[in-house]
């Protein structure tokens, strides 16, 4: 839970990204650090600086996966559930 706007979670999140020394040198590159906003409650929303739910959340295990862990139930944009992608994306 937060108490926090989309937005300025997002604000907070890239905060603590440059304060850890992440570096946005080249798009999509390596990086030391990466804290994105996959969700936020059922909310839909598309800008430039902010897309929910996150555009390739349901196409990453390494994000599923764990999503799964927590919230096995959780629906995804995709209409699966957490552990139903975690599953799809294992095999």
């Amino acid at each position: 839970d937060c108490s926090l706007s989309p937005h300025r979670l997002l604000a907070l999140l890239l905060e603590v990204e440059r304060r850890r020394g992440r570096a946005r040198s080249v798009a999509n590159g390596p990086r030391t650090l990466d804290l994105d906003l996959l969700l936020y409650g059922a909310l839909r929303h598309d800008s430039p600086e902010l897309k929910l739910p996150h555009p390739r959340l349901v196409e990453r295990a390494f994000v599923v996966e764990p999503l799964a862990e927590l919230a096995p139930r959780l629906p995804l944009p995709d209409g699966s559930t957490a552990a139903a992608r975690a599953r799809s994306l294992a095999s």
